[in-house]
Formats: structure tokens, C-alpha cells, sequence
């Protein structure tokens, strides 16, 4: 019958050169499968590559062209706002008070334009929990009076800086409700310098402050769930190459 699957995987990442394989194939405990084409084991990247944060990264990175460390950044500013790891519900209100709603917990005067454009949408039979509509609401149709697209360019290009607005927390160290930053920063080249290679670091302090601008900041959680985002992207990235080769551009 030949060895069994628990077998096989105890000799091919067990013992003495289990670490010395893994080093030479990375992504291999992904890509072991049976005869019958099935894999034969279950792992994160396999489950974060059917998430709606992995098909979030794949649009924004891929299609849209963004920086993979701002779009990891970005979504890990919804992840903390909706307080779904994987965003799997979208369309969720904020617990407790019930004030905010969406993919970015939008709250008072960004909460009207919200709930009139998921209106329309249910009406015109659209899914208000799909990832494309609530990055499609939330990049043509949230906070007129902030240019996400243009902040982004000015955070990650020093020749399109970006002078952040003297009223929010970006530029005045202070959240909504009074909660104060570490620091304080003018501009986009500013804030930059001063993360320096910590990007993610500088596009979340950017974003907390200037764009979903919560009343308590919990800097750690967005952080923590924006380098994760990006560690899993990029773990799927190396997984699919594996699997078909470098995509042709």
C-alpha cells in the first residue's frame, strides 16, 4: 500500500533535514498533494487566499497599482474598525452604540451617505457585503473632503507630497476624542522620514490619523493586523508563483 499520508509528512517535514527542505522549498508544506490532486495539508495561506481580504489585496495591489505595504495598511485599518480578522462580514454596525457602519465603521456625518448608497444598492438587488462594492463605496463615493488617492501618492512618492489637514489627528496629535498621539506631523515627507523603513508603521499613523480617524487610536491592533495582512499576501504570492509560474504582465 505504500506509506500513508501521516507518514509521508513525518518523513518529508520531520527529523534532522525537515528545516534544511524547507529552506531550499519554501511553500512546500502548501504545495504537498495526493494522487488524486487534493492537498494533503490544510493551511492559513491556503485559507487567507478564499478571504475577502486576500481578493482585497489582489484588486488593489494588482489591478489598482497601489503599494502593497499602503494597501496592507489601508486594510488593516478596516479589519480593526469592523473587528473581523478577514473582513468575512462587511455591512456590519458598530457594537454597542450602533454609530458606525461599513467596511470603515463610517459615523456621523459619513454615516448618512452610507446608508443612502446601501439603500440604492439592495434595491437595485446588489450585495452590500461584497468586498468590490464596500472598496468601490469607499473609494468614489466617502469623505468628500479627503483625497485618499491623493494622500496615498503623497505618502508613497517624496515628489508627491501630501500636507495633511490642520484639523485632524495627523497633524494635530490628538483624536477626536482627545486621545494624543506620540507625535504630530505636517506633511506626508514628514511623517515619512520620521518612520523611516517602517513604512507600514507611517502609512497607519497616517491613516488612523487623517482618514478613519477613531476616537481611541489602538495603534497596536491596526499594526499588528496590517502586518499580517501583508506577511499573508505575500506568502500567497510566492505559493501561486510556485504553483503556475510568474504571471506574464
Amino acid at each position: 500500500m505504500g506509506e500513508g499520508n501521516a507518514a509521508m509528512q513525518a518523513r518529508l517535514f520531520g527529523g534532522a533535514g525537515a528545516d534544511q527542505d524547507m529552506a531550499r522549498f519554501p511553500g512546500m508544506d502548501q504545495l504537498l498533494i495526493d494522487v488524486r490532486g487534493q492537498p494533503l495539508i490544510a493551511t492559513s495561506v491556503d485559507q487567507f487566499m478564499m478571504t475577502n481580504l486576500y481578493a482585497a489585496m489582489v484588486r488593489l495591489v494588482e489591478r489598482e497599482k497601489w503599494d502593497s505595504e499602503f494597501a496592507a495598511s489601508w486594510l488593516g485599518q478596516a479589519v480593526v474598525e469592523t473587528g473581523k480578522k478577514d473582513l468575512e462580514q462587511l455591512d456590519v454596525v458598530e457594537r454597542g452604540s450602533g454609530a458606525g457602519r461599513g467596511m470603515f465603521q463610517y459615523t456621523g456625518a459619513r454615516r448618512r451617505p452610507y446608508d443612502r448608497a446601501r439603500a440604492r444598492a439592495l434595491r437595485n438587488g446588489e450585495d452590500v457585503n461584497d468586498i468590490d462594492w464596500q472598496i468601490d463605496y469607499a473609494l468614489e463615493q466617502d469623505n468628500p473632503h479627503m483625497d485618499l488617492d491623493r494622500m496615498r501618492e503623497g505618502l508613497t512618492n517624496p515628489d508627491r507630497n501630501y500636507r495633511f489637514n490642520r484639523r485632524w489627528g495627523t497633524a494635530t496629535g490628538l483624536s477626536p476624542t482627545g486621545h494624543r498621539y506620540p507625535d504630530r506631523f505636517s506633511d506626508a515627507n514628514a511623517l515619512m522620514s520620521a518612520y523611516g523603513d517602517d513604512r507600514i508603521g507611517g502609512y497607519s499613523r497616517a491613516l488612523t490619523g487623517e482618514y478613519t480617524r477613531p476616537g481611541t487610536p489602538h495603534m497596536d491592533r491596526r499594526l499588528a493586523a496590517s502586518k499580517r495582512i501583508l506577511s499573508m499576501y505575500r506568502q500567497a504570492v510566492r505559493n501561486r508563483q510556485l504553483l503556475h509560474g510568474p504571471r506574464m504582465v
